[in-house]
């Protein structure tokens, strides 16, 4: 992420206000009357978000309420909305227009609950909510500091409480970290950062520290990165919420996490889950995924006919103790040392050998030049950022190994390269060829010397073959599905960008294929996680066999697929395709003796007929397949036109 200036910011928050009241207006007009089956059906729900959703803390949240709800009440169908909070200010006008559009939207829509996230959300539909929809159940969750009494006069409220363990999360950090001599505590200035420090000031108060706490005041983000630069490397850093610097820009949990621990010789440990993971050692985190959870199986009890008295609000057992191995590795702490139950991420990644750790505690910043003119390899763009693959692997490296890249801009590629050996020392990587012609990569060094008086160059090669295997291994690894090798996530939804470019490039429809297995709960409670991960592989294989080379098959999550078909002909073909996939998944596949059937719900989303984005796209056919789900499963059904 590119960090933006304080007159773009102001553009794009005047033109969101712009684009918000646009939209208002524009669906006072053109929304569509409601079908008399959409008001009747007793099971649809909303989920209002505080934030937006592209956010990891909501995909997380919302991933937790959409699969407990398909377990435990697969015939709802869920409606999500984003306030935005966190990038555009939440102030009263700006709330009036969220109440205008949530009302003009959804006028006449019986919801059976309202799902609200965070507090912003929480707060809007205490205000709001018996006006927008009457008598409705609500269900919170992600609410910071919940105190009981926020609930008089709500009985139609319960929900999950979202708890900050400040003082278990820097216990255990002094305790894997016993020689520490000082304590930085990093919150931004916003409403809740404010409220996450305050807590945390309590919480600390009562553990009789005799080292000194400090706490991070407001401040431009380059001036924070500068004190954390200074920071002596036996402190210990505490990530609480921070989402906006001292002017304003507002900078994403990702970037501000990996920032922060890349910048800081000290470990950063965070009580919130989607920080570990980009570059935060660990903590008792807060996990948006288990809070989705929660409130998914609260909900599900009101769709099932539970009162609301009857559910208490959920105030423990949510929060996880969770850690980076990647962070336990670059500060030397062993995974026996910690507390039984811990989860670890990135046990798969190769570990440096002391030598090589000692080398980056001694380098910490490296300076790179790279070529100006390359794309997409590497390049700069019209404002001077970094861009192109090789820049989107600098920054991955940062996040991995805890290692700062000083990115210098050259004119062209050969003054990079007279610049580096001005240094004396140059590195990179070229093709050897064999006698019988075949090639093989090496990794040349140059080194400048004196020879008879003279300068000259020193070459040396290393045949680097294993290595270039390795990291196309772990390339692969990250774009793919470890247990049935098919694309993942993040890979489809690259590819469904390339496939909408195509499309509006050549003129062209392209298809998005939701795809959901009927029965699959079962073979897992029946047969065991064995079986049903065997299956999974045989549907994957099942899958590929049915599209072209161009189109892809992704695994995103559980049972749930997407296929993507590029530049299709006619409509038929995905007719075509979703048939075949119907009969193909259909057919028995047989694990240690038993007989596994399942099924298959398909939603279809053309471009640009249901939507002229990725998000748009994979939405619609996210619909259409919950239609399917309804009448009665094994199916394909096509999106409505938007």
């Amino acid at each position: 992420m590119i960090k933006k200036g304080n007159s773009r910011w102001r553009r794009l928050y005047n033109m969101a206000g712009v684009l918000l009241s646009i939209l208002i207006c524009s669906l006072t007009v053109l929304s569509p009357p409601l079908s008399t089956a959409e008001l009747a059906n007793p099971r649809q729900v909303l989920i209002l978000n505080s934030y937006h959703s592209s956010m990891d803390w909501v995909v997380d949240i919302q991933r937790g309420v959409s699969e407990t709800l398909r377990d435990q009440a697969d015939d709802s169908e869920i409606f999500s909305e984003y306030m935005d909070t966190k990038r555009i200010p939440f102030t009263p006008q700006y709330e009036q227009q969220v109440r205008d559009f949530l009302h003009n939207k959804y006028a006449g829509r019986q919801f059976t609950t309202v799902l609200a996230t965070d507090n912003n959300a929480f707060d809007f539909m205490r205000r709001h909510g018996e006006a927008l929809f009457p008598g409705v159940p609500v269900v919170f969750c992600g609410i910071n500091f919940f105190k009981d009494e926020l609930l008089e006069g709500y009985p139609n409220f319960t929900g999950v409480t979202e708890t900050y363990d400040a003082k278990g999360t820097l216990s255990l950090a002094l305790a894997l970290h016993p020689n520490t001599q000082q304590v930085l505590v990093i919150n931004d200035h916003l409403p809740t950062g404010r409220a996450t420090e305050a807590e945390i000031r309590e919480q600390l108060s009562g553990m009789g520290l005799t080292i000194p706490v400090r706490y991070a005041e407001k401040m431009p983000i380059t001036e924070l990165e500068g004190q954390l630069t200074e920071l002596p490397a036996d402190s210990i850093v505490l990530l609480g919420n921070y989402y906006r610097d001292g002017l304003d820009h507002f900078i994403p949990p990702k970037e501000s996490s990996r920032l922060i621990s890349v910048t800081s010789k000290a470990p950063v440990y965070s009580m919130l889950e989607f920080r570990i993971g980009q570059g935060v050692v660990g903590g008792y985190a807060v996990s948006g995924y288990r809070q989705g959870r929660a409130a998914g199986r609260l909900m599900a009890d009101i769709l099932n006919g539970k009162p609301v008295s009857e559910i208490p609000v959920l105030k423990t057992g949510v929060n996880r103790l969770m850690f980076d191995s990647i962070q336990l590795d670059r500060f030397g702490i062993h995974p026996a040392n910690l507390p039984m139950g811990s989860t670890q991420l990135n046990l798969d990644r190769a570990l440096f050998t002391q030598q090589e750790r000692m080398w980056l505690e001694q380098h910490p910043v490296i300076r790179i030049a790279p070529d100006p003119d390359f794309p997409p390899i590497e390049y700069f763009d019209d404002n001077g950022a970094y861009r192109g693959l090789a820049a989107d692997y600098v920054r991955k490296l940062e996040e991995r190994i805890g290692i700062r890249f000083d990115i210098v801009r050259l004119k062209n590629w050969d003054q990079a390269v007279a610049q580096a050996m001005k240094y004396g020392y140059n590195r990179f990587e070229w093709e050897h060829m064999k006698r019988d012609g075949t090639t093989f990569p090496v990794e040349v060094s140059l080194t400048r010397i004196p020879y008879r008086g003279r300068s000259a160059i020193f070459c040396m090669w290393n045949d680097i073959t294993e290595r270039k295997a390795a990291a196309l291994e772990i390339q692969r690894l990250a774009t793919h599905d470890a247990l049935t090798g098919l694309a993942s996530l993040r890979l489809a939804e690259d590819r469904i960008e390339m496939a909408i470019a195509k499309a509006r490039r050549e003129n062209c429809k392209m298809a998005v294929l939701f795809i959901d297995l009927d029965g699959f709960k079962k073979i897992n409670d029946e047969y065991g996680h064995d079986a049903g991960d065997a299956l999974l592989k045989e549907v994957a294989v099942r899958m590929s066999a049915i599209v072209r080379e161009v189109d892809t098959v992704a695994r995103i999550g559980g049972d749930e697929f997407l296929i993507i078909l590029s530049c299709i002909a006619t409509l038929a073909d995905t007719d075509r395709v979703s048939a075949q996939l119907i009969q193909a998944v259909g057919q028995p596949c047989f694990f240690e003796g038993n007989e596994l059937n399942v099924g298959v719900s398909v939603g279809v989303a053309f471009y640009p007929d249901h939507g002229d984005t990725r998000d748009a796209l994979v939405r619609s056919a996210d619909r259409a397949m919950y239609e399917v789900k309804r009448g009665g499963k094994n199916n394909f059904c096509v999106a409505h036109k938007v």
